[in-house]
């Protein structure tokens, strides 16, 4: 008994050495790998913000456009702001969204030269406007949360606009809203995501809704 004791105390024994070798070992290497990690105290980080230089428009600016053969770019309107959504309608009017000032404008070329003769506003004034879609003599136009329909009249202004939905989701920093009818005869619109990167908790956000006319 005395013998096989010790013969197994010495088993653990060695036993117990080759442990700590493998463990000092094993601290030793992750010691090595911390110091490689480990950034030296004197470096810094930098960032850089790089921002284009901001050019204002000139005829000139079109020379350096590279357009593919046969075709050709030219002025049709000057002076409208800041457009954001452009919707041709068939007797050759453009109606355009300008979020900066609020409001819908329209442009027409009367004598087909390639140039507008004149613009006009349709709609003086709804906050956040950008989205915007027709349907037969009807304008859509959806702003941050909401949804607004408006009758076009015979002397090319709009309606007073009639509220259609306002629950639409903020989005946060993507509110601008896109619309369009679907040969299905739905409306699509566009909600964008609260932020560029998580998990947004409303359903939602970064999607595309589809609805009726009547929302």
């Amino acid at each position: 008994m005395h013998t096989n004791f010790t013969r197994v105390r010495t088993h653990t024994a060695r036993a117990s050495v080759a442990l700590v070798a493998v463990g000092a070992a094993f601290a030793v290497t992750m010691s090595a790998v911390a110091q490689e990690r480990q950034p030296e105290q004197s470096s810094t980080l930098e960032a850089n913000l790089e921002r284009p230089e901001q050019l204002d428009f000139s005829e000139s600016l079109l020379g350096q456009l590279q357009l593919p053969p046969g075709f050709r770019a030219t002025v049709f309107a000057g002076g409208m702001g800041q457009p954001r959504v452009m919707i041709p309608s068939d007797d050759g009017t453009v109606y355009i969204t300008r979020r900066g000032s609020d409001d819908v404008v329209a442009i027409k070329d009367d004598d087909g030269d390639g140039k507008a003769d004149r613009s006009w506003k349709v709609l003086p004034y709804l906050k956040g406007v950008h989205g915007l879609a027709f349907r037969q003599n009807t304008m859509y136009l959806a702003t941050d949360n909401k949804l607004f329909a408006a009758d076009l009249q015979p002397n090319g202004m709009a309606g007073d606009p009639q509220l259609v939905l306002s629950d639409l989701p903020d989005s946060g920093q993507h509110p601008n809203r896109t619309l369009k009818f679907g040969p299905d005869g739905m409306l699509y619109l566009s909600v964008g995501s609260t932020c560029n990167a998580c998990d947004d908790s409303n359903e939602e956000s970064a999607t595309l809704l589809k609805m009726a006319a009547d929302g």
